[in-house]
């Protein structure tokens, strides 16, 4: 006797959509609600980005991984791997074929169009959900390209960012690092500054820095939400450790962590925390950054480095899939260690 699927009861439905939420397999819970529509009036469907989405719907742990060179990659099918568990999928992102791809962050792609009116639209690869905005501003139209700007909600319009001991002939002054944590953004900026962008009551239009911590800058400060915490990653200077804290952002208060257990950090213009219990090629309790290294001849080459914690944050070459002498060509396949690094300093499209 053949099993009536469509007619399973709606509350078994439930229960396993809301377990493949837990487990952020939002393909498996969005392939649920397209089997019949018995099933997909049993489970609900995920708001429109910018209506009050649920969060359980944001691919938060969802990676786009860079693969120009593969067949899959050239037919639309883009590769993804979940940072908390390990998992690797292919899926279609028919939009990167007329945009350009500007950013990505939480699982969430901003693109441009490529034509006219170069429209951005901010894209949800597993809902297919967008959220579009108006063309962008030119620098010829009043927006300065030195300042910083931010989106408080989706319904509202860029707001120019203030800092306390920010002025225009400090040109050496930028944003080193930018992180969204607990509904907020936090920057840290080139004076080993850390702040919370809040909204400007008093000058809707502005939006100003709130000073969490300040430190010295050393060799590179990176910011990183880490399995429900934020961390600040402060590195040294060429040769040097890298050091981790943890933020109490209501507290304002900054205090040294001595291990990050079984995750590890990746740093860049944007960065990552992995369970790195869920990839055999991953050493946990590290911290991964590209650098320049110095090859036999003294010339300066692109590397891969591990700072273990464990050891003292020391320094450790780890660019095992370069060959120095072919100027950072390829040799064979990249290591998932080198992927995870281009995420976080390349976009698909350089």
């Amino acid at each position: 006797m053949a099993i009536d699927w469509s007619s399973l009861p709606s509350d078994l439905l439930r229960r396993i959509g809301d377990h493949h939420l837990a487990a952020g397999d939002i393909d498996c819970y969005m392939d649920m609600r397209s089997v019949c529509n018995s099933w997909r009036s049993a489970i609900s469907k995920p708001r429109p980005l910018g209506a009050g989405a649920d969060l359980r719907f944001r691919p938060r742990q969802w990676v786009m991984l860079d693969e120009k060179e593969s067949q899959e990659a050239a037919d639309g099918r883009r590769l993804f791997v979940n940072v908390s568990t390990g998992r690797f999928l292919r899926r279609r992102v028919p939009m990167l074929h007329d945009h350009h791809l500007l950013a990505a962050s939480h699982g969430l792609l901003v693109l441009r169009e490529k034509s006219y009116p170069h429209t951005t639209r901010i894209l949800d690869p597993f809902t297919g959900s967008t959220l579009v905005r108006a063309p962008d501003v030119r620098e010829d139209d009043g927006m300065n390209m030195m300042t910083v700007y931010f989106v408080p909600d989706p319904g509202s319009e860029l707001r120019a960012v203030q800092f306390p001991h920010y002025s225009e002939d400090r040109i050496m002054y930028y944003v080193h690092s930018v992180v969204t944590y607990a509904g907020h953004v936090y920057v840290v900026d080139s004076e080993g500054c850390m702040f919370r962008i809040l909204g400007g009551e008093e000058r809707p239009s502005f939006g100003y820095g709130d000073l969490i911590a300040r430190m010295d800058f050393g060799g590179g400060m990176y910011l990183v939400e880490s399995a429900g915490e934020l961390l600040l990653v402060r590195l040294h200077h060429a040769g040097g450790a890298a050091e981790v804290y943890r933020v109490d952002v209501e507290r304002k208060v900054v205090e040294s962590l001595p291990s990050i257990g079984s995750r590890a950090l990746f740093l860049g213009s944007k960065c990552l925390s992995v369970d790195a219990d869920k990839f055999v090629a991953i050493d946990p309790n590290c911290v991964y950054h590209t650098g320049f290294s110095f090859g036999d001849g003294f010339l300066p080459w692109l590397a891969a480095h591990r700072y273990d914690l464990g050891n003292g944050g020391e320094q450790e070459d780890v660019s095992d899939d370069l060959d120095v002498n072919t100027e950072d060509r390829l040799v064979g396949p990249p290591s998932l260690v080198k992927v995870l690094l281009d995420y976080c300093n390349l976009l698909a499209d350089q």
